[in-house]
């Protein structure tokens, strides 16, 4: 399956720890057995917060001399506004690293940098530790060239973000922001990184009907939330489509009429607007139309008896709407460009009063019924939002008018009392675009 891959970063910066020394208030002083004062402050790098001392708690200092040799220091936890005091013995150094060490933190990763032994004999540190979580904002789209579509929310609550699987003993993953508070909202997931130090987390994200697709999260990256954008090839099902046309009766038709179509896809409770390449895709849809169909139809003269024979043939306009619904085939890998679509509704026509001009006689005055109609047609977009439709249509409308004369020893034949229906057959073609 082919798909794209692509992350959106809300800044170019990358994100580093950062072990400041504070402008020191005190003389300037050796370095001596006795020990130089540390006081650590650890603030979250992304926000800037003071860490609390429960978070403190599980990052370890580590003083290092220039030769390798870890220093023995004596600390003491929270003493006034500092995180950590460590008195450090800096004789017989020029220069010493300060390391945190954060392998037992699962909120932070460890920092070092290198400072000169010679100093104040007190000094302040403020240590920015870049976190281990972020959250993941996913968003999915399927669709090709200039035509995307975005899968809905309810996609996005049944799909799963996961660990690759070369990834799967550094990377943890959870749904619902890392606040806590936003377990149920779509998309929104944690991410946190158990590696030694911040970099690259190789993610994998499953849509249900689409597969399998990869993500990559940089730790390193400034911004609490990212947004990750995940692409599938896929065929684009329109919002809606609009057509204009023609139609020629084939059976009881009278010349060339007019049809009117909107067709709104029906979406939602796990239907979306996009379905992948090689999927051949069903969609419903809902349907209100209008039309302006001429006709011609047939009379009988009935009698004496059950005795029918044709007698003559009136026409007439059809002036209608109708509302109902139907099904679309996107057949795979055709680019959503072919389309065919059966469709049923209801329709309400109205029609003026036929006359038979041959025996002056007015057959049927005007009238307007409901009836039933039907509609097989197949599509092409040709370019961009434009296509081309042809189909057959189908209407029928019961006691639409009269048989036709009735058969009378006194004289003249008059109008018969009993309905026939009617029913036509039409071809039609025209231009559509997609909504």
């Amino acid at each position: 399956m082919r798909y794209r891959q692509r992350v959106l970063w809300v800044a170019l910066a990358q994100l580093h720890c950062a072990i400041e020394m504070l402008p020191q208030t005190a003389g300037p002083a050796s370095p001596s057995a006795e020990g130089v004062t540390h006081a650590l402050g650890y603030y979250d790098a992304v926000t800037g917060d003071r860490l609390g001392d429960a978070e403190a708690a599980s990052l370890r200092p580590v003083f290092v001399r220039d030769d390798g040799s870890v220093l023995n220091v004596a600390v003491a936890q929270g003493r006034g506004d500092a995180s950590l005091v460590a008195s450090v013995p800096l004789d017989n150094t020029r220069r010493y690293r300060v390391r945190i060490d954060g392998a037992s933190s699962l909120r932070y990763f460890g920092c070092e940098a290198e400072f000169e032994a010679d100093g104040a004999p007190g000094r302040q540190f403020r240590v920015l530790l870049v976190p281990r979580q972020r959250e993941v904002l996913l968003r999915v789209r399927a669709g090709h060239g200039a035509r995307w579509r975005a899968l809905s929310d309810e996609t996005l609550s049944r799909s799963e973000l996961r660990a690759a699987a070369a990834s799967e003993r550094e990377v943890e993953v959870h749904r619902g922001g890392c606040d806590g508070a936003s377990q149920g909202a779509p998309g929104r997931w944690c991410v946190r990184s158990l590696a030694e130090s911040p970099g690259p987390m190789n993610l994998s994200v499953y849509v249900p009907g689409f597969g399998l697709n990869a993500v990559t999260v940089d730790a390193t990256h400034p911004a609490r939330a990212l947004f990750a954008e995940v692409s599938y090839e896929g065929q684009v099902v329109p919002r809606a489509v609009l057509q204009l046309g023609a139609s020629a009766g084939v059976y009881q038709g009278d010349g060339l009429g007019g049809v009117f179509a909107l067709n709104v896809t029906v979406a939602g409770a796990g239907v979306e607007l996009a379905c992948p390449m090689q999927s051949t895709c069903l969609r419903p849809y809902l349907h209100l139309g209008g039309f302006a169909s001429p006709y011609r139809r047939g009379t009988f003269l009935v009698g004496p008896g059950e005795a029918r024979v044709p007698d003559t043939t009136v026409t007439g306009s059809l002036l209608g709407l109708e509302v109902g619904g139907g099904l679309t085939v996107y057949p795979g890998g055709t680019d959503d460009k072919l389309r065919f679509s059966a469709g049923l509704s209801m329709l309400y026509a109205g029609r003026d009063a036929e006359r038979d001009a041959a025996h002056r006689l007015t057959l049927s005055p005007a009238a307007a019924q409901a009836g039933l109609g039907a509609e097989l047609q197949a599509a092409y977009r040709l370019a961009g939002s434009f296509q081309v439709f042809a189909g057959a249509r189908f209407l029928a409308l019961p006691r639409f008018g009269s048989e036709g004369r009735q058969f009378s020893y006194l004289g003249d034949a008059g109008v018969r009392d009993a309905l026939a229906s009617m029913v036509q057959f039409a071809l039609s073609a025209g231009l559509g675009v997609d909504l």
